[in-house]
């Protein structure tokens, strides 16, 4: 609901008066006494109607100065249409006025006979105090449907609704909608629509035809184009189509003069090179750039070239000593011919030794018991020559105990005990550093799993037996042996098997039980 209040435009009587339970009775809307226990009045058809209006109205006769005969002939009213439940409240209410009387004050209410009579029968035309900031409900109009306010009055609770007719449709320009274009081979057509502005109602639709459109030469473009020569003219047709329907509008055929010869750049051909020692030629010929006919040739010389020195070389190269001069001769010939240009001789100067790292030689290993001893030598790098040489003595190792290992194993049995002896040898000369002999105690057996043994088999009539036997897991020995009897398994009796007498009637026949183990009857019986 928006936040304006519509100015009214139309009454309908739709009214509805609402009433409250807290007002259903006159005792408090008319300022009774608090110590009024009289009895309720009865509900009627008008008693929902009147009690806020009932009160306000009274309260404003006491204002006005009528206080006394405005609140009797209200009480008598009340008795008229309320019958005896309302003249017992008619007496109270006498009582009540006349306890809080007050005086009469040179005001009057204003209202007419006929506003009076408005306001009793809860007409909304009647002078109500409505909200009209706070409707009770509001709806806006649209283009077809009437909108509506309702307002409460805020002393009677008589509620007026405003109607507001709807304005109608708003048409806004027309648009063209489903437009297919015309052309020069098929008409057009397109659709006149009108919707409202307010609601986007489709208002009108009307569907326009466009006529067929005259054909539009597009750009001329060139067809069956034969390129001119440099000496030959060319041709070319100028064809025009429609730009929609792709139709030839016009055919033109147009001569293209001949070129000409177009000279390119000079090129060189035959071309020898000029050297240090004879003179080069080459051939300057012009071409045409489009067919490439020859235009002109002319034969040129070329001088002799001067050397060109290339990089200096080394030739006779002896590679100074550590103690004796070297030297090189570093030659510069030319790059074209070769020819020798410049020859200089450099004398090396000698080098010197260049010590190398030091390596061991003669090396005499130190073992356990005795030191040993080696030389440090230093040579040249460059001629081997031995520089230095210093002899280093080294100190003996000792011994290095290795880890003791078992010797002379006799092991120990279940009944008799072993022993064995612990070595430690030295881990490099194996010279034996300690000897120590260790003694084990006896096992003892050591019990396996009991074994059946010499067992037979009970049957359905004869019990039977078995041996359960111990051994020891080592050395095999019989350490325990017990005897058992198994009970005779008894008979199992089989299924009854039908067997025809050779000497009896057909009806006659024996039904025998197996034993389904041994085999053995166990019982016959004969059937008629």
């Amino acid at each position: 609901m928006s936040g304006r209040t519509p100015e009214p435009t139309e009454y309908r009587k739709e009214t509805e008066l609402i009433t409250y339970p807290e007002y259903n009775t006159l005792d408090e809307p008319l300022g009774l006494p608090p110590e009024y226990n009289g009895p309720e009045p009865e509900p009627s058809e008008a008693s929902g109607k009147r009690p806020a209006f009932l009160r306000d109205l009274i309260v404003s006769a006491f204002k006005g100065g009528g206080a006394v005969i405005c609140a009797l002939i209200l009480i008598s009213a009340l008795a008229a249409s309320h019958g005896r439940a309302m003249g017992r409240t008619s007496e109270k209410l006498g009582q009540g006025v006349g306890a809080v009387r007050i005086p009469a004050v040179a005001q009057r209410t204003g209202y007419s006979p006929g506003a009076f009579k408005a306001l009793w029968k809860g007409d909304p035309e009647g002078p109500h105090d409505y909200d009209l900031t706070d409707p009770l409900s509001f709806r806006e109009a649209t283009c077809t449907e009437d909108g509506a306010a309702e307002y409460l009055c805020l002393k009677c609770g008589v509620i007026r609704r405003d109607v507001f007719p709807a304005p109608g449709h708003d048409p806004e320009d027309p648009v063209q909608e489903n437009v297919t274009e015309a052309s020069c081979s098929a008409e057009g057509s397109y659709d006149d629509v009108v919707y409202c502005a307010v609601c986007g109602e489709e208002l009108s639709r009307e569907t326009v035809q466009v006529a067929v459109q005259p054909h539009t030469p597009g750009e001329a473009a060139a067809e069956n184009e034969v390129a001119p020569g440099c000496t030959a003219e060319g041709s070319r047709e100028l064809v025009t189509h429609c730009v929609y329907c792709g139709i030839e509008l016009s055919r033109e055929t147009e001569v293209i003069p001949a070129a000409g010869h177009k000279a390119a750049a000079a090129v060189r051909e035959k071309e020898k090179a000029a050297t240090c020692t004879a003179e080069g030629s080459y051939d300057e010929v012009v071409y045409c750039s489009v067919c490439h006919e020859e235009l002109s040739r002319a034969h040129r010389t070329v001088a002799k070239a001067a050397h060109t020195r290339g990089q200096a070389v080394t030739e006779n190269y002896k590679a100074p000593g550590c103690t004796a001069a070297g030297s090189q001769d570093n030659v510069v010939y030319c790059s074209v011919c070769h020819a020798e240009l410049s020859r200089n001789t450099v004398t090396l100067a000698a080098t010197g030794h260049s010590a190398g790292t030091a390596v061991t030689e003669n090396v005499v290993a130190a073992t356990c018991t005795a030191g040993g001893h080696y030389d440090q030598v230093t040579y040249c790098t460059n001629c081997n020559a031995e520089l230095s040489r210093k002899t280093v003595a080294t100190t003996a190792l000792g011994h290095s105990a290795g880890a003791e290992q078992q010797e002379n194993v006799v092991a120990a049995t279940c009944t008799a005990g072993g022993h064995y002896d612990q070595v430690a040898y030295c881990t490099r000369c194996s010279e034996e550093l300690s000897r120590r002999t260790v003694t084990t105690a006896a096992l003892g057996h050591s019990a396996g799993t009991e074994q059946r043994e010499k067992e037979v088999a009970a049957t359905c009539e004869e019990g039977g037996s078995y041996q359960l036997a111990t051994y020891c897991t080592r050395c095999g020995e019989e350490l325990d042996r017990t005897y058992h009897k198994v009970a005779a398994l008894g008979h199992s009796p089989g299924t009854p098997v039908r067997q025809q007498l050779d000497d009896a009637a057909a009806l006659i026949y024996a039904e025998i039980v197996y034993c389904t183990r041994c085999g053995k009857e166990l019982s016959r019986n004969i059937v008629q």
